[in-house]
């Protein structure tokens, strides 16, 4: 009986002690922490946000700058190569050759890897050729059957696939990527490729409407007289080019107007693949005289492959790179 008005009391006490604390709620509302909160994030947000007058005109002024910087820079450096590739008289150093190779690989018995037979190991076609050609030479490529002339053409080229390049391949003092070949070097193939019943006039009218068309028609007259006079086409200047059917330019004169439609475009560099091959001595001595013509002409470095050339052919180039089992046997 006693014990019950004692845990009554204690009961009253604990009672007593929770009304007196104040809840979650109540204290969420009675303080401001809210709108104290919100008034501390708009501050610190236009203090991080809005950076200060002075630090945006600096930045700014940093960064155009800077654009207008890297923008005078890259104009300058298209401006010097489009002037080392302009065309006559404005070529410098010419072509360049370091330790250029071309490997491929090959099958166990030595064949062209493919579908049925993978590549077990590796075969240097050209192993580190060196060279250089200046403007205005005329070279010749020269070496026995797969000593690697077509393979170094098609790899300076860059009509070789398959394979592995390797080496330093520069004209002017400028890489020569496939952006720079395409618009600036000229490559002929072995056979004329030519519209049979077009006239001399008719392609090399064309070629410069192709090539020349920011040019007046009086200055695209001036380089078609020019052209025609410097490669003797002028005797013939309306005959058809012909075929195997049709009668018309010979074999000399069909090369020397597939020169002139290359020399329209006014070309940095000018590849040939056997430009004397089906002609007589008289002929291909002919077609020498003129590329040495058009190299002086153009300021151009000219690389041609040549077989078997006479003596009269042979004395009429610069420089004679001479093959042997892929590498560089005299230069």
């Amino acid at each position: 009986s006693h014990r019950q008005p004692c845990s009554l009391a204690r009961r009253t006490t604990a009672l007593q002690r929770t009304n007196d604390r104040p809840a979650a709620s109540q204290m969420t509302i009675t303080k401001p922490t809210s709108i104290t909160l919100a008034v501390l994030d708009r501050q610190r947000s236009t203090t991080v946000c809005s950076p200060q007058p002075s630090e945006i005109s600096s930045t700014s002024t940093v960064t155009e700058a800077s654009i207008s910087g890297s923008k005078t820079v890259d104009a300058d450096q298209n401006h010097k190569q489009s002037d080392n590739f302009k065309g006559a008289d404005s070529h410098g150093t010419g072509l360049t050759l370091i330790d250029c190779s071309y490997t491929v690989g090959v099958t166990a018995t030595g064949t062209k890897p493919g579908a049925c037979a993978r590549a077990s190991g590796t075969k240097t076609l050209v192993n580190r050729v060196s060279g250089h050609i200046a403007a205005g030479e005329v070279c010749a490529m020269m070496g026995p059957s797969g000593a690697g002339k077509t393979t170094l053409l098609d790899m300076l080229t860059l009509e070789r696939k398959g394979g592995t390049p390797s080496g330093s391949v520069t004209l002017n003092g400028q890489p020569l990527t496939a952006a720079f070949f395409k618009e600036h070097a000229v490559s002929l193939p072995q056979h004329d490729r030519l519209w049979a019943m077009f006239t001399v006039r008719q392609h090399i009218t064309l070629a410069l409407e192709l090539y020349q068309a920011e040019k007046s028609a009086e200055e695209r007259r001036g380089v078609f007289d020019e052209v025609v006079e410097s490669l003797g086409l002028a005797s013939c200047v309306d005959t058809i080019a012909g075929n195997a059917l049709v009668k018309g330019l010979s074999g000399g004169q069909q090369r020397r107007l597939s020169l002139a439609i290359a020399l329209v475009k006014q070309p940095a560099l000018i590849f040939l693949d056997e430009p004397t091959s089906g002609l007589d001595a008289a002929g291909a001595a002919a077609v020498v005289r003129f590329l040495k013509v058009a190299a002086v002409r153009t300021s151009a470095p000219i690389v041609c492959t040549i077989h078997q050339p006479s003596y009269s052919v042979f004395t009429g180039f610069d420089k004679a790179l001479i093959l042997s089992a892929g590498g560089v046997g005299f230069f």
